[in-house]
């Protein structure tokens, strides 16, 4: 069954994988190819990439960086509902 839904699942899932082929490409210091983008309601609350080495923050992986840029814009830490899309498979963090 393919309803809007499963594209927009997919559109974001693609995204995050656009994320993460964007953060590697031709960088001179190597990094993980990971990207997420953190969706409520159709609406795009945070795109991240993986940021570990960059920050030298053990905790930036990409959903992370979602997580608190989403929270940030809203004001809250309140992301009830929100749907995360990762390039890989989202940390357990």
């Amino acid at each position: 069954m393919n309803n809007d839904n499963d594209n927009d699942s997919g559109r974001y899932l693609l995204e995050s994988i656009r994320l993460a082929m964007g953060n590697v490409k031709g960088r001179q210091q190597p990094t993980w190819p990971f990207g997420a983008v953190l969706v409520r309601d159709g609406q795009v609350l945070a795109r991240a990439v993986n940021q570990v080495d960059e920050l030298c923050d053990p905790s930036a992986h990409a959903e992370m960086q979602a997580l608190r840029i989403g929270a940030k814009a809203q004001g809250s830490t309140d992301l009830s509902g929100a749907v995360m899309y990762a390039s890989g498979f989202p940390c357990s963090m």
